[in-house]
């Protein structure tokens, strides 16, 4: 994922795709669907986190059989906070073999020119195309190598990076959770670059009594992270929140991510706010039958086909 920070735009790296970029890796390393289990009903921090890891890998099945869309609104800002220039792009997420795939479908609310919309359909086409010449056994692999691995790393290095306490029991949303603040190890020295930056982050999360899920976060950047000597620096006091929805009485999926700082990209640096919402989730049917240049679905389904 990283590896995409090198990529430029008008010979400069793009400040909205590299915290769509963080975004994207926040949601990665926040704990999935958990499945409901028995236990004590007041049982220590670092159990609650254990437990609210101990199934991560449901929601990655889940989560795969469900479509969406995602708008990102980001706002660079002037130094006392007013508004200097807004982005908005809004994306549809399908599946295509498996794979997730992101489609950009209005910029400012608006629907893309007939050009960039030749230029998306393009993109979507070539992705289907590799996907389709590639063996069960290679997606698997790319599966594994982009976030299997990646996640698996995170939740052994959760539990072990920050220290956990309870602060409070509430409502959030008819969900009866604990509330437990996180801060950082001192003593801990994480080897992945996601395990870094969030060994620096300080705040709390609510986690449900019934199925041990973590419906919000809310955190702080507890010290400055950066990428590279001149590629990326988050500032400290950048603020970070996170909400989940449940679906179909069958997953949580993300609702809502939230973040506002400041810091540099490359030679940009500046004051930013950035939010993102998620919406219109389809189950996917993955009934489905492949006849030359495209999936046709054996039966409605949210995918699109490509053209």
């Amino acid at each position: 994922m990283f590896e995409q920070f090198k990529r430029h735009r008008n010979g400069g790296i793009s400040a909205l795709r590299f915290r769509t970029l963080i975004i994207g890796l926040l949601l990665l390393l926040l704990p999935p669907l958990i499945a409901a289990q028995e236990s004590d009903p007041r049982p220590d921090a670092h159990e609650i986190i254990r437990q609210s890891l101990s199934h991560w890998r449901r929601n990655i099945d889940a989560a795969r059989n469900y479509t969406f869309q995602r708008r990102t609104v980001e706002d660079q800002l002037e130094k006392d906070g007013d508004l200097k220039k807004s982005e908005i792009e809004t994306y549809q997420i399908s599946i295509i073999y498996d794979e997730p795939y992101e489609k950009l479908i209005a910029r400012d609310d608006k629907p893309l020119s007939e050009k960039d919309q030749n230029k998306q359909e393009e993109k979507l086409n070539k992705f289907f195309e590799k996907q389709k010449n590639m063996s069960d056994e290679d997606r698997q692999r790319e599966r594994d190598k982009k976030q299997d691995k990646f996640r698996r790393e995170i939740a052994d290095e959760l539990p072990l990076m920050l220290n956990y306490q309870i602060v409070g029991e509430e409502e959030f949303n008819g969900q009866p959770v604990w509330v437990l603040s996180a801060t950082p190890k001192s003593d801990y020295h994480s080897k992945s670059m996601a395990g870094k930056l969030l060994s620096k982050l300080s705040g709390k999360v609510w986690i449900t009594k019934g199925d041990y899920q973590w419906v919000k976060a809310e955190a702080d950047l507890a010290d400055d992270f950066t990428v590279g000597w001149f590629l990326f620096k988050l500032r400290k006091g950048t603020h970070l929140e996170f909400e989940q929805a449940r679906i179909n009485d069958e997953v949580w999926l993300p609702k809502r991510t939230f973040v506002q700082g400041s810091g540099r990209i490359a030679v940009k640096s500046g004051y930013f706010r950035s939010l993102t919402e998620f919406s219109n989730y389809q189950k996917f049917s993955t009934d489905v039958k492949i006849t030359g240049v495209a999936e046709v679905p054996s039966e409605p389904s949210a995918t699109p086909e490509p053209k």
